[in-house]
């Protein structure tokens, strides 16, 4: 069975962050577009990989949550990356990270690193389209996943798809879930996978 993260609103845990990534701090950096080479690259090239450290700049006040999907990737915390390493990250990207307001202030009270799965390492046909419950549209792309049914093969322990609906999805295994539910995690709950397409993913 797999699972995924549900965002979950709080304090220090808001829906949207509110801010921008650079390769260094700059004043009101939060209103400055992020035109990196690591950014963006048309398909069929990938963006270049991502520098060894960031910095987040943000309008907002405080962030205390584990992870958050933005930027194309995920924000996660120091603490929540160390108890999924074990389980295979080698594909992923990672970035340490620096995460202060528009004057350069912390606003955390932990590490936190940025991370990212290539869409080249996503896995590609996980929808068991027979046993999903889908609104397709008419060139038989999937429009709605309402309740998911992955395919029966094998699949790593943590794992993303290429499927466009799922893109901010990260999935668990039943023994990832398990070890992450020992700990209290911070703005996110970890679902059944069957929910990953009508959740806000974390």
């Amino acid at each position: 069975m797999y699972y995924v993260f549900e965002r979950k609103e709080g304090v220090g845990c808001p829906v949207f962050v509110n801010g921008m990534l650079h390769e260094q701090f700059m004043e009101k950096g939060a209103n400055v577009a992020m035109e990196y080479d690591w950014v963006f690259a048309a398909p069929p090239d990938l963006p270049a990989k991502l520098p060894e450290k960031l910095v987040l700049i943000s309008k907002d006040r405080k962030y205390a949550f584990d992870l958050a999907s933005a930027f194309n990737g995920q924000l996660i915390s120091a603490r929540l990356l160390s108890l999924m390493t074990p389980f295979g990250l080698e594909d992923w990207e990672i970035s340490s990270l620096t995460v202060v307001n528009q004057k350069g202030v912390s606003i955390v009270d932990q590490d936190y690193f940025f991370i990212r799965l290539p869409r080249t390492k996503r896995q590609k046909d996980i929808v068991d389209i027979e046993k999903s419950k889908l609104d397709v549209r008419k060139n038989g792309e999937i429009k709605k996943i309402w309740d998911l049914a992955i395919q029966s093969r094998s699949l790593p322990s943590i794992f993303m798809s290429n499927e466009v609906s799922l893109r901010d999805v990260i999935f668990i295994d039943a023994e990832v879930a398990e070890k992450l539910q020992t700990v209290p995690l911070r703005g996110l709950n970890i679902v059944p996978a069957s929910k990953a397409g009508v959740i806000d993913p974390a």
